[in-house]
C-alpha cells in the first residue's frame, strides 16, 4: 500500500459524517500511479449533495482539516441525483462523497457503487438512533453514516376530535379505538392516497417490514411479510 491510497482510505472515513446515507467507492482519481505528486499536498473529494446549507458545512470542515479538502456539488434534487450517479458510475467517475436517502442504499449497494466502511465507523455505531444506523446498511455491513431524518407526523382536527369526546392517540390501539368511534359517526379517522404510499411505507417500515433484500445473487421481493400484513 503506498502513500497516497492510505491517505485517501483515511479521508473516506474521515468525512463519512457529511454523507446522508451513502458513500460511493468509485473514487475519481484515486489511482496510485502519481503517488509523489499527490501526496505533497492535501486530499480533496469530490462531494455532491442537495441540501441547503451543505456548502456551509464544506466549508467548516475545509477551514478545520489541513489533509482533506471536500470539493462539493450541489446537485438539483433526489430524483436529479439518481440520474447523475448512474452516469457517473457507468463512467467510472462517481464522487467519493454523496448524500442520499436510505431507500436507495441496496439498490447502489447491489450494482457494486458504494463502499463497505464497516471497519471505519462500526465504534461509533452507539452514538446513533438504531433505525437510522440499519437504514445505511445491507446484510449487516456500513455503507454510509446518517446524518439527518425526517420524522413522519400527523394532523389531526382537534374540533372533531372534541365534538366526539376524543383525545389524540398517543398510540395505534389508542388510533383504532378512535377510528372506531369516529366511524360510527360516519367519519373516517384516516386514509391510504391512491397516489402516495408513503403512509403506508411508514407503518410497514415501523412494523418491521422487509419489502426488499438480498438473497444472493437475486433480489427478494416481499410485500406479505409479518410486518406488512399487521400494517
Amino acid at each position: 500500500m503506498n502513500f497516497t491510497s492510505s491517505r485517501r482510505r483515511f479521508a473516506r472515513a474521515a468525512v463519512a459524517g457529511l454523507a446522508l446515507t451513502g458513500l460511493l467507492s468509485a473514487c475519481g482519481g484515486s489511482g496510485s500511479g502519481d503517488s509523489d505528486s499527490k501526496s505533497s499536498g492535501p486530499v480533496t473529494l469530490p462531494f455532491w449533495g442537495w441540501a441547503n446549507g451543505q456548502d456551509l458545512v464544506v466549508k467548516a470542515f475545509n477551514a478545520s482539516h489541513k489533509d482533506i479538502k471536500l470539493k462539493y456539488t450541489k446537485v438539483t434534487d433526489q430524483l436529479t441525483m439518481q440520474k447523475q450517479l448512474t452516469n457517473a458510475v457507468k463512467a467510472g467517475n462517481a464522487p467519493c462523497l454523496v448524500q442520499n436517502t436510505a431507500e436507495y442504499v441496496t439498490t447502489w449497494v447491489s450494482q457494486g457503487a458504494l463502499a463497505d466502511i464497516s471497519q471505519y465507523v462500526s465504534a461509533d455505531k452507539a452514538k446513533f438512533n438504531a433505525g437510522s444506523w440499519a437504514s445505511a446498511q445491507v446484510q449487516g455491513k456500513s455503507y454510509g453514516v446518517p446524518t439527518s431524518s425526517a420524522p413522519a407526523f400527523t394532523i389531526y382536527r382537534t374540533d372533531v376530535f372534541q365534538k366526539y369526546g376524543l383525545k389524540a392517540p398517543t398510540t395505534w390501539d389508542e388510533f383504532v379505538a378512535a377510528g372506531k368511534v369516529l366511524k360510527k359517526h360516519g367519519i373516517k379517522i384516516t386514509n391510504f392516497a391512491g397516489e402516495d404510499p408513503s403512509t403506508l411505507e411508514t407503518l410497514a417500515m415501523q412494523a418491521g417490514a422487509h419489502w426488499y433484500a438480498i438473497d444472493g445473487n437475486s433480489w427478494k421481493v416481499d410485500f406479505q411479510d409479518a410486518g406488512s400484513l399487521k400494517a
